[in-house]
């Protein structure tokens, strides 16, 4: 995939060069280059769509129980998950902490369990009962239980891809654990 951007050796001498050639040959030469910016960018938005692919101005909620991104809120004190659109519209002024993909998850914003109401969804929904809440919802991400603080943590966070659960690195180096 072509670069968009220019080494400081190819600038200098496509500066050095541009003045020499007619200006269709210039523009010709600058508009190659914002074509391969363009496209540089059009595959970090596919990339982007990939990792999170609902509407980032819709809540999750109405889609089911789906795979998705799931956040923590430790503003709103309740230990339930709420999705990525309304980690950015509802709760973007709150301390959160990225619990990073669940399975079968519907997201708890627009649900009585909140009490911050879902700016994205119309109405308040019953609580879900069918979403399962490991110990990452109570901010602990290790099996000795300690807290997470995400300001001061210097562990690597393993996600188990059987249960999804986060655990720090450290425990998991042990021998004999």
């Amino acid at each position: 995939m072509p670069s968009a951007f220019l080494y400081l050796s190819d600038r200098i001498e496509l500066e050095l060069k541009l003045p020499l050639l007619g200006p269709v040959v210039r523009l010709a030469a600058m508009s190659n280059t914002l074509r391969e910016l363009l496209a540089s960018q059009d595959e970090l938005v596919r990339e982007a769509a990939l990792a999170l692919p609902h509407s980032f101005s819709q809540c999750t909620y109405a889609l089911g129980h789906i795979r998705q991104a799931v956040y923590l809120c430790l503003t709103c004190n309740t230990p339930r998950g709420i999705c990525y659109p309304c980690s950015v519209a509802c709760h973007t002024d709150h301390e959160q902490v990225e619990l990073f993909p669940k399975r079968h998850f519907r997201c708890d914003c627009p649900t009585g369990a909140l009490s911050h109401p879902c700016g994205l969804h119309q109405r308040s929904e019953e609580v879900n009962s069918e979403n399962a809440y490991g110990q990452n919802f109570e901010g602990r991400f290790c099996r000795c239980g300690r807290a997470y603080d995400a300001h001061t943590e210097v562990e690597t966070m393993i996600q188990c891809l059987a249960c999804e659960v986060c655990l720090s690195s450290s425990p998991l180096d042990r021998k004999g654990s």
